[in-house]
């Protein structure tokens, strides 16, 4: 299994709600640009907090809008270009978690491809 997800595999998972996409980038970056549909935001330097034995789930749903994942739970880290990302994906893993994956392309590949995408259908 490969630990790192493209554009076509990152819109499968936004569609599947047992998939957590993380986007890891500060939130004044995300109400910069936006974010990916269906990601939460956990700032990279949260990660090792957030997906911790010590936090309960009830808290992780209260901070993040979301269940807090198990650690088989599929989990893909995005940010801007692929570099925070990466750093979350390997603290995930060592804490457990065992079905993790990087969006490489992170942000600057999503709005690129969903722009050309909206390009060729306007035009």
């Amino acid at each position: 299994m490969s630990l790192n997800c493209n554009f076509d595999e990152i819109i499968e998972a936004s569609k599947d709600p047992s998939v957590l996409i993380i986007d890891v980038r500060e939130p004044q970056e995300i109400e910069e640009t936006g974010k990916i549909p269906g990601a939460i935001n956990i700032p990279m330097d949260s990660v090792s907090t957030a997906l911790s034995d010590e936090t309960p789930s009830e808290s992780f749903l209260a901070t993040y809008g979301a269940a807090k994942p198990n650690k088989n739970s599929l989990l893909i880290f995005s940010c801007r270009s692929g570099r925070r990302s990466a750093i979350s994906q390997r603290e995930a893993i060592n804490f457990g978690y065992t079905n993790v994956r990087n969006y490489q392309g992170g942000w600057l590949d999503w709005s690129a491809r969903v722009q050309a995408a909206n390009t060729h259908q306007v035009g």
